[in-house]
């Protein structure tokens, strides 16, 4: 074997004797995943079954129903339902259901306190405390808001997280906090993400850093496929969009990154799927622009249709109060040089003349 041959199968080795050996770790966690999910006796599936609780307790079932276009009148129906919990599971889930529609309702301040309060609580179940943690996470990306970011760092220990006001590594503190209450697919899926913008800072580090970055990618989305498997079947299922966006994110940066490890157009096509099934229009508008951007990185030349095509779904959208628009209104006050984002776009707007007018219509300046 010639020495050029040689380097390139140490190579496979290096890196792929971790990842094999990471995929019979997962083996085990999957096949025992109940263990493994299991924290002071709840499975991950949640601190209750959603579909259960609305069985038992006809307050909750009625919430359920009214959360989604009159979170107020569901406050009062979850309050009620508080009253009949019959365990502590229960109650973890109606809390956590309060919390929600209290925020949703506007009460802004009072939702992320009362989600904080679910965390610092020694009776509720990590299970519980992940999600909380996973809200906090969701909405400030979904948003990209200023207010809700300092409502969530206010205090101990979130705080603590944010250090020389950086706010980009106080979230990603904030992300290994609640994956290290549970490693729910989604917050996985945010750790192998900035691990994959570490690829693309330390581009010319040793192989040994890359590696080491590289084995922990593979493990988080082991870890990540896992937890989407143990979500079958259960009501945290509508997740699947938002789970799809993330690895669709994730396998954009790798690329940018110069690494192949997986592929963007099916978790699109999935998450599109998903997102029509569950009506989760919110998710399907971010997989449009996050598809676009990868396109872009693929070969903007090569997919100009495609991406017309893709980002004419957000152009032709009616519903302006989605938050794909107020993140993309907040996002126009960014650091044009300095916000990857910001420059994806930058360059999008040369593609898509009519994309450009829908964002100088959200104060964007060109």
């Amino acid at each position: 074997m010639d020495t050029e041959k040689q380097d390139d199968l140490g190579k496979l080795i290096k890196i792929g004797l971790p990842i094999l050996i990471l995929g019979a770790l997962v083996f085990v966690f999957f096949i025992n995943r109940d263990y493994f999910f299991k924290k002071d006796g709840v499975v991950m599936k949640g601190a209750s079954s959603r579909q259960d609780l609305s069985k038992k307790n006809s307050d909750f079932a009625k919430a359920e129903s009214l959360l989604r276009n009159n979170p107020s009148e569901a406050l009062i129906s979850y309050k009620e339902a508080l009253g009949n919990a019959s365990s502590q599971e229960d109650s973890d889930s109606i809390s956590f259901r309060i919390a929600l529609a209290t925020y949703r309702s506007g009460q802004l301040s009072e939702g992320i306190n009362l989600f904080k309060k679910l965390v610092s609580s020694k009776d509720v179940s990590n299970v519980t405390k992940a999600y909380s943690i996973q809200f906090f996470v969701q909405e400030y990306f979904a948003t990209n808001s200023q207010s809700l970011f300092d409502l969530i760092f206010s205090d101990d220990p979130y705080k603590s997280f944010l250090k020389d006001n950086n706010k980009e590594g106080a979230i990603r503190e904030l992300v290994e906090y609640g994956k290290s209450l549970l490693p729910l697919p989604l917050l996985t899926l945010r750790s192998a993400d900035y691990k994959a913008k570490d690829l693309i800072i330390f581009k010319n580090e040793s192989d040994i850093t890359k590696e080491t970055l590289l084995s922990g990618i593979s493990n988080d989305l082991n870890m990540a496929e896992a937890g989407i498997e143990a979500l079958r079947g259960t009501p945290n299922i509508d997740q699947l969009p938002v789970i799809y966006n993330r690895k669709m994110v994730l396998f954009t940066n790798l690329k940018r990154a110069g690494y192949i490890m997986g592929d963007p157009a099916d978790s699109y096509e999935k998450g599109v799927s998903f997102s029509n099934l569950y009506n989760d229009k919110e998710t399907l508008m971010f997989l449009h622009l996050n598809y676009a951007i990868y396109l872009l990185i693929e070969n903007s030349e090569a997919n100009e249709e495609k991406i017309r095509s893709i980002l004419k779904n957000i152009v032709e959208e009616k519903d302006r109060d989605l938050n794909v628009f107020q993140y993309l209104k907040n996002k126009a006050s960014s650091n044009k040089n300095t916000d990857e984002f910001v420059k994806f776009i930058m360059v999008l707007v040369d593609v898509d003349e009519s994309f450009k007018d829908l964002l100088t219509t959200l104060g964007w300046k060109f």
